[in-house]
């Protein structure tokens, strides 16, 4: 659905009542609702929908080169991070605390080999659960300072998308956890690149392998979690699911020539059978002889566990005694070449980028270009393009409501403050419903604005951004001199450059005058405002802006 001033107001009704300034401007919803929308450049409503947000000079750097050429440096697949992210990463510290340990430590898991990271809980039974699962502690870190400072904003997000779309629980195992900062990095390399090739890594990964429980997925029965879910949500979607209408696959229209429209669960239960004998090196137990799998967290193929007899999916059939492997790389051919995934994966993506209810017309051009370039090892940054270059994605009717990261992320770009990771930020997306490695669906966060839009969820929203302005924060390190205008600037001046500066244009003319008139202190707003506790005052100004319906949107 395409996101209305209304609907967001609505949504917002309940003002702290430590937010008064707005509370008299908000209070009729039906006539704010009336008033024009915020007036943003061409540039502006490219960079919200396609960064984490606008920090000072995007726009005129976007202007400046133009759109191919700013795409061409977002969209490289191989390209390096920055010489400054790297800084970062290897200078941040996280707080780790348990019983006698207190300690900011680096972020030593992120690069690390998966025989490196899974070794300390294989070895080990008795390790304390944080040391379990500081390496996914240490990859919220690593995701915070990316979002913030990388340089390839839009792959930044792609990242976040492809999380969602395998989501994995990383805090209800310690396998999981242990193995996420190699999750995350599998999935960085592979975000712009090719999707078949992304999901055979996926399907091998041992942090997939334990969510699903493939890890201990053997012949007679098979387990169908994995397989499920490659149909369901990771592939053609539900969408495309026909159990309801059809319980025999020649049923299903277009089986008989080889092209089903959709699928149904004997395809899930042929599939979990190709799926059979892939897991990882745990250290388990796997046979006689007192066999037992190396402790390397890498994948194994494990034949004796493999169903090797005659399958049939998505009306292909499968020969019996394939070669190792070869069963469940033509399932994952098949799911990744369907008409069906191309569809699934280009509503995702407009519904990520442009509006809960993406323009049709739009779907339909992304899931043609998914197609043709189903074989190209640049199909997802091509896909992108298409979305990027597109009438739609400047069309300022879409709104689409930030989520808890891409809000504070945002204000942090905006502020261009010191951003240091720390436990309370991520409990703090917690409250707000963003779990980040942490959703316990496969599903992934859910991408429409209801789950966003509670009043107990703004509240929280508003809570964090005015704890974002306390010069205690240990967030954000954020200090007077970031804040304070020029000795001759005037209380109007000073509103309309934060607004200016975090929406990219002003909000309703009595908005704006309530602010003026709180900053002046009563005075004359055409005047500079009293300069007694003038930080304080700023600081609830910036705080005011970003709660804004036009600072939660994008």
């Amino acid at each position: 659905m395409v996101i209305s001033r209304r609907d967001f107001l609505a949504a917002s009704a309940v003002i702290p009542a430590a937010l008064p300034l707005l509370a008299g401007a908000r209070a009729d919803a039906a006539a704010e609702a009336a008033a024009p929308l915020l007036v943003r450049s061409r540039e502006r409503i490219i960079l919200e929908r396609l960064t984490y947000g606008v920090a000072p000079g995007d726009e005129e750097a976007l202007r400046a080169v133009g759109l191919p050429a700013w795409l061409d440096g977002q969209l490289a697949v191989d390209a390096p991070e920055s010489e400054e992210l790297g800084a970062r990463l290897a200078g941040a510290k996280l707080r780790i605390e348990y019983e006698k340990v207190g300690e900011d430590r680096g972020l030593t898991s992120l690069d690390r080999s998966l025989g490196e990271l899974f070794g300390p809980i294989l070895e080990d039974n008795e390790l304390h659960w944080e040391e379990k699962v500081r390496p996914a502690k240490e990859t919220q870190a690593a995701t915070l300072l990316r979002a913030v400072y990388g340089e390839a904003q839009l792959r930044e997000r792609m990242v976040g998308f492809w999380h969602d779309h395998f989501s994995v629980s990383a805090f209800s195992d310690d396998g999981i956890a242990r193995g996420l900062p190699h999750w995350d990095g599998m999935i960085r390399r592979g975000a712009l690149g090719n999707f078949r090739v992304l999901l055979e890594e996926v399907a091998k990964h041992p942090v997939m392998l334990l969510w699903l429980d493939n890890a201990t997925n053997k012949a007679t029965p098979a387990n169908e979690n994995f397989a499920r879910e490659l149909f369901e949500l990771y592939t053609l979607g539900a969408m495309n699911y026909h159990n309801a209408l059809y319980n025999r696959w020649g049923d299903v229209p277009g089986a008989e020539k080889g092209a089903p429209i959709g699928y149904i669960d004997e395809d899930v239960y042929e599939a979990a059978r190709a799926f059979t004998g892939w897991t990882f090196g745990n250290g388990a137990w796997c046979g006689p002889n007192d066999e037992h799998f190396p402790k390397t967290g890498e994948f194994v193929y494990h034949d004796s566990w493999h169903d090797p007899y005659q399958k049939r999916v998505l009306a292909t059939e499968f020969l019996r005694f394939a070669a190792p492997l070869a069963d469940g790389k033509r399932v994952l051919d098949l799911v990744a070449a369907h008409p069906g995934t191309a569809r699934h994966l280009a509503t995702k993506l407009c519904r990520r980028f442009i509006a809960d209810d993406p323009p049709p017309a739009l779907v339909d051009r992304v899931a043609a270009e998914w197609l043709a370039k189903r074989e190209s090892p640049t199909q997802i940054a091509d896909v992108l393009r298409v979305i990027a270059t597109s009438e739609e994605i400047a069309q300022p009717e879409y709104l689409k409501v930030k989520r808890p990261l891409e809000m504070t992320v945002g204000f942090f770009r905006s502020m261009q403050a010191e951003v240091r990771p720390h436990g309370e930020f991520f409990w703090g997306l917690g409250v707000m419903n963003q779990q980040l490695f942490g959703w316990p669906s496969p599903a992934g966060h859910p991408d429409t604005a209801e789950p966003w839009l509670s009043s107990g969820a703004m509240v929280m929203r508003w809570n964090a951004l005015l704890s974002f302005v306390d010069e205690e924060n240990k967030v954000i390190k954020l200090s007077d001199e970031d804040v304070l205008p020029a000795a001759d600037e005037s209380a109007r001046g000073v509103v309309r450059g934060w607004c200016a500066r975090l929406l990219g244009g002003s909000l309703a003319e009595d908005q704006m005058e309530r602010l003026e008139d709180a900053l002046a202190m009563g005075r004359d707003p055409s005047l500079p405002p009293p300069r007694e506790d003038l930080a304080g005052r700023v600081r609830q100004v910036i705080a005011l802006v970003a709660m804004t319906p036009e600072f939660q949107t994008r």
